[in-house]
């Protein structure tokens, strides 16, 4: 798995690529989080659109990253097509419900301003 991170405006967009799984992915997810949540950012995009699988483990770091986030009055929005193995996985565990989830990058970053 690979994550890229890169910032626009006050928005840290986190493009994540590969399997999502427990083990280095989520540690690595979770440290990067956790550096840049840590400098007083609060507002993150996690781009799932490249991740074709995504495990318990890992579901379960993407609400602590959530309740890390909301906890210093931030949110985290994610990027995901309404289809695929990481779509029917959010919605099997109401994971979906739990979220902002837009289907493109613009639309993740505009609902940062409504």
């Amino acid at each position: 798995m690979a994550i890229d991170i890169k910032k626009k405006g006050a928005v840290n967009i986190f493009a994540l690529s590969g399997r999502l799984t427990l083990g280095p992915p989520t540690i690595e997810l979770r440290d990067k989080f956790k550096e840049i949540l840590d400098t007083g950012a609060t507002s993150f995009v996690f781009d799932l659109t490249k991740v074709p699988f995504i495990d318990s483990t890992s579901l379960g770091e993407l609400v602590a990253c959530a309740k890390r986030a909301r906890e210093r009055g931030g949110d985290i929005k994610l990027v995901l097509q309404p289809k695929g193995k990481v779509w029917e996985v959010m919605t099997m565990t109401f994971l979906h419900k739990s979220f902002d989830i837009e289907e493109s990058l613009d639309d993740a970053l505009a609902a940062f301003t409504k």
